[in-house]
């Protein structure tokens, strides 16, 4: 698929520019209407933890939106939100990010944070922890 053939090219050898269009692609793949196939966006949620910790703020604020799409689940067992929080690094790295001296970076952070505390109360006060 086009998210396995993206999600292999990243690595921390890989360029700065090349690392800005894969993010902003994989963001992409994980938005839309109808939505993607949950499935298929789950498997970059380690690339993404990943890139969310990048040098590069345009890495950083793609990574972050990807997130806040996946996060946006209004399903009955919160199973989007919950891979989120269950992502090593992603939850913790959100709320720093609420931090972040670029409004460009904060936005998908607090969008996505929002979107996980619409979950369960375990999800809500996973982000309370964190912060």
């Amino acid at each position: 698929s086009a998210m396995n053939g993206l999600l292999s090219l990243i690595n921390p050898d890989s360029k700065v520019t090349m690392l800005r269009n894969i993010t902003w692609s994989v963001s992409n793949l994980c938005r839309g209407k109808p939505r993607p196939n949950f499935d298929l966006v789950r498997q970059c949620l380690p690339a993404l933890a990943w890139l969310l910790n990048h040098d590069d703020d345009e890495v950083v604020v793609d990574a972050s939106w990807a997130i806040s799409y996946i996060s946006d689940d209004s399903s009955a067992d919160n199973r989007q939100i919950q891979a989120v929080c269950e992502q090593d690094g992603i939850v913790p790295t959100l709320v720093r990010l609420l931090q972040h001296h670029s409004t460009k970076v904060q936005t998908p952070a607090l969008r996505s944070v929002g979107n996980i505390v619409t979950g369960n109360d375990y999800q809500t006060q996973f982000i309370i922890e964190s912060g």
